[in-house]
C-alpha cells in the first residue's frame, strides 16, 4: 500500500474543538519551474510576471548581474517598494522576498498559483531533502496599470504593527475561518507538503502553531510553540502563513485582535 500523508489538526484555544482527520495519498513532492493554476487568459498573464520577477530577483543573488532595485522597479507598483523598504528596516534584512539563500533549489521549484481575484501564492523550496530543507509560500496581490500586471502588495513575515498588548486570548465571538472547521482542516490538507527530509527518515510528530487573526480577518505572526524537527517546524508555520481571511473575532461588538494555536500532526501511514 503507498505511503499515505495524514495531517491532524485541532483548535485549541477556542471553546469550538475539532478532532476531524484528513489524508492526503500523494508523497512529498517539488514542483519544478512550473506557473500552476486554471489556465485562464485573463490571469495567465499575471502569472508569468510574477514568475519572471521572482526567477530574475532571486537570481541576482547568485550574480546575474541585474539590480535587484531595478527589477523591483519593472514588476512592483511605487506602494509595494515603499512597503517592502519599510519591512526591510524593521526586520534588518529583506525578509519580505525571502530569495537571498535560495539560490538554484528556488529557479528550480519556483511555482506560482492563483487563488482567486487578484491573489497569488509564490512557492520556492531550497535544500531540498537535506535537514535544513525549507519551502517558503509568499502570498501576494496584483494589480492592472496599462494593461501590465504589477504586483501591488506582498505579505510580509511579521506585522510588527500588531502589538501584543493588543491582542486578547478571549472573544465574545471567535474568529471564523470561511465554511468553518472543516474547511479549515481542508485548507491544510491541500496545502501541507510532508518535507522530503521528514519522509525519508520518518519524522513524525504534532507542532502547534500560534498566529494572530488580525481585526480585519487576516493572518499573521505565526510562531511554533511546541516543536517537533526544524523541517516539519517551518512546514506547519508556512501553511499558517498563506490561511486566507478569517472572519474575527468579536469583543463588545467590536472586532478585535486574537490569538489563535493550532497543532498539526504529521504522520505517516503505510
Amino acid at each position: 500500500m503507498r505511503n499515505t500523508i495524514i495531517v491532524f489538526a485541532l483548535v485549541s484555544s477556542l471553546s469550538a474543538e475539532s478532532n476531524t482527520t484528513f489524508t492526503t495519498k500523494q508523497e512529498p513532492f517539488l514542483i519544478t519551474n512550473t506557473v500552476v493554476g486554471p489556465n485562464k487568459t485573463d490571469d495567465a498573464e499575471a502569472k508569468e510576471r510574477i514568475y519572471e520577477f521572482y526567477r530574475r530577483y532571486i537570481a541576482t543573488f547568485m550574480d546575474s548581474g541585474e539590480s535587484p532595485e531595478e527589477i523591483k522597479k519593472e514588476y512592483l507598483t511605487p506602494e509595494c517598494i515603499k512597503q517592502i523598504d519599510n519591512v526591510s528596516k524593521q526586520s534588518m534584512a529583506d525578509e519580505i522576498i525571502r530569495a537571498q539563500d535560495s539560490g538554484e533549489d528556488a529557479l528550480k521549484s519556483l511555482e506560482v498559483k492563483h487563488m482567486g481575484d487578484n491573489s497569488y501564492i509564490v512557492t520556492y523550496t531550497f535544500n531540498p531533502g537535506l535537514e535544513y530543507e525549507t519551502t517558503t509560500s509568499i502570498p501576494l496581490e496584483t494589480t492592472t496599470v496599462n494593461g501590465k500586471t504589477y504586483i501591488s502588495y506582498i505579505k510580509p513575515t511579521y506585522d510588527y504593527s500588531v502589538k501584543e498588548q493588543d491582542v486578547v486570548m478571549h472573544a465574545d465571538v471567535l474568529p471564523e475561518f470561511p465554511g468553518g472547521i472543516s474547511a479549515l482542516m481542508d485548507f491544510i490538507r491541500q496545502n501541507t507538503r510532508y518535507p522530503k527530509y521528514a519522509w525519508k527518515n520518518n519524522i513524525e510528530g504534532r507542532v502547534l502553531v500560534s498566529f494572530v487573526v488580525k481585526k480585519d480577518g487576516t493572518v499573521c505572526n505565526s510562531s511554533v510553540t511546541k516543536s517537533v524537527n526544524q523541517c516539519l517546524d517551518h512546514e506547519a508555520e508556512r501553511v499558517i502563513d498563506i490561511l486566507p481571511k478569517f472572519t474575527p473575532a468579536t469583543k463588545d461588538g467590536k472586532p478585535v485582535n486574537m490569538k489563535y494555536n493550532l497543532p498539526i500532526t504529521f504522520k505517516k501511514k503505510k
